[in-house]
């Protein structure tokens, strides 16, 4: 990269760099003449001459200097006669010359390189002045960026450290030497005859370096002497009385104003800037030439990865290999690498983490996932179910949510699942009867007390987008325990251990047949005579996922669900009170036997509440 810089300074900058044009022959580098058939003013062959060569083919001699050499003298006997990489009086072009008079310089790669002696720097980043700033000045207190001022006595400079000396009635009480002797110790209700010494704001003002009660209220102040206008002044706003009477508000190279009762700077003048945030010394800042302030307070003209100078306001950056300047931004310079996940091979290539860590390699994005965590299950499941005698033939989708708890130890995972949600299709009688019926499985079932977890675990063929993902036999259970939910057959009605899901003294979990409109109350017998407002029930879903890690929060494809299970353990009539056996024997007997089909599965991760709630809501 520094032999392309040099290369470009060179062709840049400099008027003898590269191809000229010759006026008269002259003798090749090599101690010959020119071609003996050549005309006075041209020539017709191709000379050499010291790191260049001539093209005598088109009548007139062009001279063309190597990479990193010029013909700064104008004489095309000598040829390209200056090393302009390393010539201090040359430097990156004719006549750029290192000179410093506080240290020494030299010429490497066509830039100016100063090295300071003690006591002086180079603050205004033009290298071919070298150090040019004493640092003992109070304009260069020890570093570039520290001027000493004083609005209330004298100031020099020490040691590299500022040193005021205040003025009768004043003291530098913020402890910064810098801004000299702020304080007015006669006035000030703040530093009240000593910089410790604080009026109350409420009762006090400062006279004559003596805290005594204010005659006005708060904010106010007897100002002009004429005692029959009270109180006159607005101390919070007055830019002659900011804060107590006779506090005149200014500014160094800018103007002043009062809010709140204190002085602040209003603006600066042109090519200059309040940057330490001191009212006491204002627009401190030279903008046009300081690079620690370049055009503004805050650019500072820095470059880690090359040089950098601040001209006339603006700062000039030039990169080293490996660096860009990404943000656009001069004054910071080359400051982006191009090996990271922001910048992955150039300026602006952003590596997307997809929920994971990303990564960039040779240029090229990478992303790392890690499933540990919480996500919201949702399973989709088409069933179909045949004809009885009072039941028509049907099809529906079973919509089942769960909470899944993950933990990923390389390219497996292990955790557990809990129900989370349910919805269960609509069945209707034939055509004879012609009703319809549905359930409804509260929420408020999933969203107080978590119900009993089942255990759940995976493989990733590895841990990035794209990745197949798969999960083992796990199942989601309402209404009932079983010692093993996942691999254990459903039992019979009469021998499931009945669970209160939702703890209302009711066994399984209480489900509303949804009525008005088209629907009807489930009939529990075979006249219809007698119907059931709310069922009992207690359902299964066993399932496996096949699918693909989409992004590193999500993951979609196909469930297989082998059966949905499905009981209906007692019910509420109509009329109050609970069905008899018989009833819930009529309910189960006409109930739609459910085969499953082609299911699908989404999973995405949690990134806030991990409610039941916040799941149905994930994958909605």
């Amino acid at each position: 990269m520094a032999y392309l810089y040099v290369l470009s300074v060179l062709f840049a900058a400099c008027g003898r760099v590269g191809v000229e044009k010759l006026d008269a022959p002259y003798e090749s580098g090599l101690g010959g003449a020119l071609d003996s058939g050549q005309a006075s003013g041209a020539c017709t062959g191709v000379c050499a001459v010291p790191h260049g060569a001539v093209d005598c083919s088109s009548g007139s001699c062009l001279l063309t200097c190597e990479i990193g050499y010029a013909d700064c003298d104008v004489s095309a006997t000598n040829g390209c006669e200056i090393s302009a990489a390393d010539d201090a009086l040359s430097c990156g072009s004719c006549g750029r010359a290192c000179t410093n008079a506080h240290g020494e310089t030299g010429c490497a790669g066509g830039l100016c390189l100063p090295v300071c002696t003690a006591g002086f720097a180079d603050c205004d980043s033009d290298a071919t002045n070298g150090c040019e700033a004493d640092l003992t000045s109070v304009t260069s207190c020890g570093t570039c960026a520290l001027a000493c001022t004083n609005a209330h006595g004298a100031t020099s400079c020490a040691a590299g450290t500022c040193s005021p000396s205040c003025a009768a009635g004043y003291a530098d009480c913020d402890g910064d030497r810098s801004d000299g002797c702020e304080a007015s110790l006669a006035a000030d209700p703040k530093h009240c005859g000593a910089c410790t010494t604080v009026c109350d704001p409420n009762t006090q003002i400062c006279v004559a370096g003596q805290c005594q009660l204010s005659p006005c209220a708060a904010g106010r102040g007897e100002c002009d002497a004429d005692a029959a206008l009270a109180c006159e002044t607005d101390v919070t706003s007055s830019l002659a009385d900011c804060g107590f009477c006779d506090n005149m508000c200014s500014v160094a190279n800018g103007s002043a104003s009062c809010v709140a009762s204190a002085c602040a700077v209003a603006s600066c003048r042109a090519g200059y800037g309040d940057c330490d945030n001191t009212v006491s010394n204002g627009c401190e800042s030279a903008l046009t030439t300081s690079t620690a302030h370049c055009g503004s307070c805050v650019t500072a003209c820095i470059n880690p990865h090359g040089s950098a100078s601040c001209v006339a306001s603006a700062c000039s950056p030039s990169c080293s290999s490996g660096y860009g300047d990404c943000d656009t931004s001069r004054p910071n310079g080359c400051e982006t690498s191009l090996d990271t996940v922001s910048n992955c091979g150039m300026c602006g290539r952003v590596c997307p983490a997809n929920g994971g860590t990303p990564g960039c390699s040779a240029g090229l994005c990478t992303t790392t996932c890690d499933l540990t965590g919480t996500f919201a299950l949702k399973l989709s499941i088409a069933t179909t179910w045949p004809g009885s005698t009072v039941l028509a033939a049907g099809s529906g989708t079973f919509t089942w949510w769960g909470k899944l708890q993950l933990t990923q130890s390389g390219v497996s995972v292990t955790g557990s699942v809990v129900p989370c949600g349910e919805i269960v299709p609509d069945f209707a009688s034939t055509p004879f009867i012609n009703e319809n019926y549905g359930l409804t499985i509260p929420s408020a079932i999933f969203d107080g007390t978590p119900l009993p977890s089942v255990p759940a675990a995976g493989v990733l063929s590895n841990s990035a987008p794209g990745a197949s993902f798969s999960l083992q036999r796990s199942a989601l259970l309402i209404g009932a325990t079983m010692a093993d939910p996942v691999n254990g057959a459903w039992p019979s009605r009469a021998a499931l251990t009945q669970l209160d899901s939702d703890g209302n003294g009711k066994p399984g979990v209480t489900c509303p047949y949804k009525s008005g409109g088209s629907y009807d109350a489930a009939p529990v017998n075979m006249l219809g005579t007698s119907r059931a407002s709310a069922a009992y029930l207690a359902t299964r879903a066993v399932f496996l996922l096949n699918g693909t890690l989409n992004s590193c929060t999500q993951s979609t494809g196909s469930a297989t669900v082998q059966d949905i299970d499905y009981h209906t353990i007692g019910c509420l009539l109509t009329s109050g009170g609970d069905c008899a056996a018989a009833d819930v024997n009529q309910i189960n007997t006409n109930a739609p036997n459910y085969q499953t089909g082609a299911s699908t599965y989404t999973l995405v991760k949690l990134s806030g509440a991990t409610t039941c709630t916040a799941v149905r809501a994930a994958a909605p």
